[in-house]
């Protein structure tokens, strides 16, 4: 389990990183306008072992790994045990959205966003890692708005993920 929560903190360090440094990436659409935050902050969901059930948690200011990676286990650790949806409050909303699907590797992978109007909020998703020859490959998929993205800025982030994973 302790090589699942270090990959998964690894993942979500390194593709918010990456998501910041698109700015198409970084758009909301708040009031009938169109707003680029300067930084997104990551979302993620973690899961109660007891219940079942998840829950929301999330990062803000990931300065460098170290800090952000005492930060993800004191949240893991704190948040362990609640029974509560989003038991940090109100999510703020400058996030991108992180999932993960630890139990299995995929090829492809579309979650539904339809009941929310105008959602221009990235979704990217990883799987489990996979050892193949000498390489640990993670699935990941991006689900984006054609409005504010396009697959040359998709093509970009797979760039910029690719090479924040390598160091």
């Amino acid at each position: 389990m302790q090589f699942l929560i270090v990959t998964l903190f690894f993942s979500i360090f390194n593709v918010t990183k990456s998501v910041n440094k698109i700015p198409n990436l970084k758009y909301a659409h708040i009031n009938k306008q169109l707003v680029e935050w300067q930084e997104l902050v990551p979302t993620f969901t973690n899961f109660n072992q007891e219940t079942g059930l998840f829950y929301s948690l999330w990062l803000e200011e990931l300065t460098d790994y170290r800090s952000v990676d005492r930060e993800y286990k004191r949240l893991i650790k704190n948040y362990a045990n609640t029974t509560d949806i989003a038991p940090m409050g109100v999510v703020s909303p400058n996030v991108v959205n992180l999932s993960s699907i630890p139990w299995m590797h995929f090829e492809h992978f579309s979650s539904h966003q339809g009941a929310i109007k105008n959602n221009v909020t990235p979704m990217i998703t990883s799987g489990k890692y996979e050892k193949v020859g000498s390489q640990l490959l993670m699935p990941v998929n991006i689900k984006v708005h054609h409005a504010t993205v396009d697959g040359y800025h998709v093509s970009l982030f797979f760039e910029i993920l690719q090479r924040e994973m390598n160091r």
